[in-house]
């Protein structure tokens, strides 16, 4: 039987602490780990909308006391196992309050713990994926809440298209993109670069009143 989390906070404070206890402290150097008090929020990296985690260290809270780490919220609809290993990435940073960056004891327990790949981009190998699963997931379920798409958010929605309007000759590469309103007003058709041939729209109909060419 799942337990039934709050909210997608709750959810992530539930797994940070499981991921913590069970993968990473048992295979940390105790020289270097220290057991972090972390507040962990589902919001945008701090300068940069890309990042998908985000730690920092202690020192930046008010109280002096909290590593807060932010998974981006455009991630939260992707595959809960992709939010555990961005949440395992961070908590490893909170374990030496970013002392290391991604080397050293970072790599080390990054490794131990069973993340791989590159070390500013890791992803969990398929034993980890298993332990997500038997650990958590099988405890709390899955990732509770959808995610964002930034991609198109505040963008005007494009109405009008503008047709183009190119020269017939396969000689001649003249063209231009203008409104259809403008394409209805062109009396001369005839095209002002080669002035040998007329202009015709996208669908190769001619455009405006022919003319007659020169010859």
């Amino acid at each position: 039987m799942t337990i039934k989390v709050k909210n997608s906070q709750d959810y992530l404070n539930r797994a940070a602490h499981i991921i913590l206890k069970e993968i990473i402290k048992p295979v940390a150097n105790p020289a270097v780990f220290k057991q972090p008090k972390l507040q962990i929020t589902s919001s945008f990296a701090y300068r940069s909308k890309k990042a998908i985690g985000q730690c920092f260290a202690k020192e930046a809270s008010d109280s002096k006391e909290i590593n807060l780490i932010t998974i981006n919220p455009s991630y939260n609809s992707k595959c809960t196992l992709d939010v555990l290993e961005i949440l395992h990435h961070e908590i490893i940073h909170a374990s030496d309050n970013c002392f290391s960056g991604h080397r050293n004891y970072f790599r080390a327990t990054a490794i131990a713990s069973g993340l791989t790949g590159k070390m500013t981009a890791t992803t969990a190998t398929p034993e980890l994926k298993d332990r997500y699963i038997d650990l958590i997931i099988r405890k709390i379920g899955t990732f509770p809440w959808d995610g964002i798409n930034t991609e198109d958010f505040g963008k005007k929605k494009q109405t009008v298209r503008n047709c183009k309007v190119s020269c017939f000759s396969p000689e001649c590469d003249f063209s231009f993109r203008t409104s259809r309103k403008n394409v209805d007003q062109i009396v001369n058709n005839v095209c002002p670069a080669c002035t040998s041939s007329y202009l015709v729209d996208q669908d190769g109909v001619a455009v405006g009143q022919v003319q007659s060419i020169a010859a």
